[in-house]
């Protein structure tokens, strides 16, 4: 690394990522090491003018992982609307990658993926219905450019797993001793329509632990191409996480009462030392329709300034951002929310207008109406915004699901 710091130096280019005003979040160097020194004073400096950064400068960052603790995680609650958020055992985190995109990086929480929100949300008597994430933010802030003259840049785009209903779930947990040469069979039915039925099994290795074949079961249920969560008749697996490391959560891929007719047979082979639990067939149960709210027509994201964090100023003079989410929905469909603002950007229209870039505030329902500060989402307040081509019923609910949220780049 150090040699590689060396080689930068001397081309004059280098790339840091600034994770926090007084904490470092993600992949940074160590507070006040050269060239970072993210321990220092928050950036609320002016537009970065340096050369543009090449892809891959800054590394995707965690925003949420699904979890309602421990911080810097939180619960979603309701910003102009009652809302109630309980923690789903649905894992999201080992999800087939999606093309053209970077895979989530290590969740801030540690390595254990306790699930997703649940959100239990009414209608709000508007057209959107807003929910406000009570967790930290990191500073979605890099700098890049030659040593004594770079330049602020922020994230481009904010990928999320957004749902509504909830998806039908059960588990296998694997037991017993390993012992190589041993076969353990998971063999998954959904009679809904399409119907799609298919058997994966493992071969245990003179190496292998309880958890490893957990995780490679899991692995081979999500992959295969008549059952696994490339399909919307299949379902998705994960390993380990909050129920334990030798535990198989098993999950439809669509949302709703279909999912619970699908049965999950676990079985090993004859005289093995491993065993199943339950051993035979079940039935994955949990799964509920979306609710008389019914699915928005579409997603958002909006950052606000945190008050005196925004940038430099009064605590009033803050940003309102609102990025529309495009992608495919269910839990093992993701959302990207983009494209961000410039770093700097100021509202269209603001005077003086110093030939900064600009950005176009909320103009239905904003969070903070009137902005006029610049984006510089240093530990913004973050919220997701359900948009609706009417004005909601409060006496509708329904339940959104909401699992792991990360910047790219």
């Amino acid at each position: 690394m150090r040699s590689l710091l060396a080689r930068l130096a001397l081309t004059g280019m280098v790339g840091v990522a600034l994770a926090g005003c007084a904490t470092s979040t993600g992949t940074t160097l160590p507070s006040g090491s050269t060239p970072n020194n993210s321990g220092g004073n928050g950036v609320n400096s002016t537009v970065g003018l340096g050369i543009v950064p090449p892809p891959g400068v800054a590394l995707p960052l965690y925003i949420d992982n699904g979890s309602l603790a421990p911080a810097p995680q939180g619960p979603y609650v309701g910003f102009n609307t009652p809302a109630t958020d309980t923690q789903s055992p649905i894992q999201a985190l080992t999800d087939v990658a999606t093309p053209g995109l970077p895979p989530p990086p290590p969740s801030p929480a540690g390595p254990t993926d306790a699930g997703s929100h649940q959100v239990a949300v009414a209608g709000s008597n508007q057209t959107q219905v807003t929910l406000r994430y009570t967790g930290t933010v990191p500073n979605l802030t890099y700098q890049f450019g030659a040593f004594g003259n770079s330049s602020f840049f922020n994230y481009s785009n904010i990928v999320a797993h957004f749902w509504v209903g909830q998806s039908a779930t059960g588990t296998v947990t694997i037991g017993g001793t390993p012992r190589a040469g041993d076969v353990i069979s998971i063999k998954v039915v959904n009679s809904a329509a399409p119907p799609a039925s298919a058997t994966v099994s493992y071969t245990v290795t003179a190496a292998d632990t309880t958890a490893t074949i957990a995780t490679a079961l899991a692995n081979l249920i999500s992959a295969d191409p008549t059952i696994g969560n490339r399909t919307a008749s299949g379902v998705f697996a994960t390993a380990g996480g909050a129920a334990g490391a030798s535990v198989i959560r098993i999950t439809a891929v669509t949302p709703g009462v279909a999912g619970n007719t699908i049965v999950v047979t676990s079985s090993t082979s004859a005289g093995a030392t491993e065993t199943v639990t339950p051993p035979g067939a079940q039935t994955l149960a949990g799964g509920l329709a979306s609710g008389t709210l019914g699915a928005p027509t579409s997603w958002s994201i909006e950052l606000v300034g945190n008050g005196s964090n925004a940038g430099a100023g009064a605590a009033a003079n803050t940003y309102d951002v609102r990025v529309t989410c495009a992608g495919t929905p269910g839990p093992t469909g993701k959302f990207v929310c983009g494209t961000l603002p410039a770093y700097g950007a100021i509202p269209v229209g603001s005077s003086p207008n110093t030939g900064q870039p600009t950005y176009t505030p909320p103009a239905t329902n904003p969070v903070f109406a009137n902005p006029n500060g610049a984006f510089t989402p240093i530990n913004p307040q973050m919220y997701v915004i359900l948009n609706y081509g009417s004005s909601t019923n409060p006496a509708s609910a329904q339940t959104v699901g909401i699992d792991y949220i990360y910047a790219t780049q």
